[in-house]
């Protein structure tokens, strides 16, 4: 192939045509056509054919690499080596920072081994199995639903027993969202108490509320460890024995004996919530309660507060959030507090 003056050897012994970004044109002085013009015929080329003319018909960039002058093939070359050791220098520290994480996580799991276990942590990792024994179940007698000033239909509610809490993902993206996370899957009323018509729920102290083994429970966990102390309640202001408001959470509906249904707004989307009683007072399991509830943690294990010391709810959801095992966590935060 003639390409500016020069012959182009083909790789690998093959011939090439022409690329199509050159048209080679000959041209011949008047009237040394002669029998030229005969196709097949031998005609000399005369001066001004000596130097074939190539006329580029696109951009530089289109013209393959090998037929570019050798000094601009070497520009690129150049360019191309320091684009790839930029984009190698830029992984480098990323590489650097995860094994250096990794390293730390690794000895200071090692060093937990060393540690003695505390007999309870803050946060308690349970099987699901186990979910129904863990939780402090709600009896009449721990439920204080009767006093001076109290309506008289707050002793016509039944809250007894634990409760499995189920986010229905049909009403939008938001509620498929937190049905995926599981966030709180368990609660009971025990140790409620009513001030006016308004039922106090003391859902920060250890073994009533049960959250999923999932990040974004261990998450939540973490805020209301942040946020909340023991002496917060989650209030339900009753209206009557059938609904209730939770504050800027929305308002709780009675579906029947053994459901409520909770109703919320998050973002513009309705998120509905079913509190199902999952355990009744005599310690009978719910068979579609207990199966849904199963289904609902396929994969996933429970978690609840084993411990009221705020200092280590802290600490232990801190450090599960950095990805430290839950064993090591509890005995580094049974030292640090």
């Amino acid at each position: 192939q003639v390409v500016a003056g020069y012959v182009v050897a083909a790789p690998f012994g093959r011939a090439h045509r022409p690329h199509p970004a050159f048209r080679v044109r000959r041209g011949s002085a008047p009237g040394a056509m002669g029998n030229c013009s005969r196709k097949g015929s031998a005609c000399p080329l005369n001066d001004a054919e000596q130097e074939p003319m190539l006329y580029a018909t696109s951009d530089l960039e289109d013209i393959p690499e090998m037929w570019r002058p050798k000094t601009q093939q070497v520009g690129m070359g150049e360019r191309l080596w320091l684009e790839r050791s930029g984009a190698s220098r830029r992984t480098k520290p990323c590489l650097v920072i995860v094994v250096l994480y990794v390293s730390i996580l690794l000895a200071a799991s090692a060093t937990a081994l060393g540690m003695s276990t505390p007999p309870v942590c803050a946060v308690e990792d349970l099987g699901v199995a186990a979910a129904p024994l863990q939780v402090r179940m709600g009896t009449p007698d721990n439920i204080a639903l009767s006093g001076p000033g109290v309506p008289r239909f707050f002793q016509r509610l039944d809250l007894a027993g634990i409760w499995a809490m189920h986010v229905e993902s049909t009403s939008g993206w938001m509620s498929w969202l937190l049905a995926a996370m599981h966030l709180e899957v368990l609660a009971s009323f025990a140790g409620s108490f009513v001030e006016g018509t308004t039922l106090h729920i003391p859902d920060s102290v250890d073994h009533q509320w049960g959250y999923s083994s999932t990040f974004p429970s261990l998450a939540l966990m973490w805020y209301h460890a942040q946020r909340r102390g023991l002496e917060d309640t989650l209030g339900l202001q009753f209206v009557n024995t059938s609904f209730a408001k939770l504050g800027d959470l929305g308002e709780v509906v009675r579906r029947n004996d053994n459901e409520w249904l909770q109703t919320s707004f998050i973002l513009g989307q309705r998120v509905d919530v079913v509190f199902s009683r999952m355990v009744y007072a005599n310690g009978t399991v719910g068979a579609s309660s207990w199966q849904r509830l199963l289904s609902d943690l396929s994969g996933y294990g429970l978690r609840i507060w084993g411990d009221d010391n705020l200092c280590r709810r802290r600490c232990e959801t801190t450090v599960g959030l950095l990805l430290l095992p839950s064993w090591a966590a509890c005995r580094w935060c049974s030292y640090v507090c």
